[in-house]
């Protein structure tokens, strides 16, 4: 006897179910490789993505991007451990991105906000020992931070301005370093470097925490950055 043919609901759901199980085997493989949110087109992060696109309750897919931020909060403290503090900063801004609620984000940035206070204190000392050790240091120096000169003002800015708000002539001194910082942000844009850039911005927003504009300016850099596998 001839068999009934498959109904098309029961086929379609067939052939998405199995494009899942196979989107979720090849994303799976791209974590044990490292390819994350980077090359486009090909990493775990995309594939969790379309999984979630044909089934929007998707546990696995879930797990997979919080999987993916688990990792990227790994390298973050393998950065650390190497005084990478740039690298860190970019591994703690994809683990927010791929999954904003991850609960170990907020402990992950207290990590990260007491290397940068390290160094910055390694940097203090540093300045003030004797010119030929400050030579020797120049070479670990990393692109987009801060001279001395430029953080030590930053903090008599913010000295006066918590003694009193109101206090103009800091505030002048507060916006030309910030747009300072915003022309860096610029030149480093226009050249396709976008860590760099993410690092001036991050510097401004020291200076001006609350800038809306320089808040979206970061989040779009990151979204960038990781598009681009940078």
């Amino acid at each position: 006897p001839e068999t009934d043919p498959v109904p098309s609901q029961t086929k379609d759901t067939m052939e998405t179910d199995s494009k899942i199980t196979g989107l979720l085997a090849a994303a799976q493989e791209d974590i044990q490789a490292l390819r994350l949110t980077s090359p486009t087109g090909n990493n775990a992060v995309e594939k969790y993505h379309d999984v979630l696109q044909l089934e929007p309750l998707n546990q696995q897919a879930r797990s997979g991007l919080r999987q993916v931020a688990d990792k990227y909060l790994e390298l973050m403290d393998g950065a650390l451990n190497k005084h990478e503090l740039p690298k860190a900063r970019n591994y703690l801004a994809k683990a927010a991105y791929v999954d904003p609620a991850h609960p170990g984000l907020v402990e992950a940035q207290r990590r990260l906000q007491a290397a940068v206070d390290r160094q910055t204190d390694t940097d203090i000392k540093t300045d003030e020992a004797p010119a030929v050790v400050d030579k020797n240091m120049e070479t670990d120096n990393v692109p987009g931070l801060m001279s001395e000169n430029e953080r030590r003002t930053l903090e008599r800015i913010k000295e006066r301005l918590q003694k009193n708000p109101d206090d103009r002539i800091a505030q002048r001194q507060a916006k030309r370093m910030a747009r300072n910082f915003e022309r860096k942000v610029k030149s480093a844009l226009e050249d396709g470097q976008y860590e760099l850039a993410e690092n001036y911005v991050l510097e401004a927003l020291e200076i001006a925490p609350d800038n809306k504009g320089l808040k979206e300016a970061l989040n779009k850099i990151r979204e960038v950055r990781i598009k681009t596998g940078q």
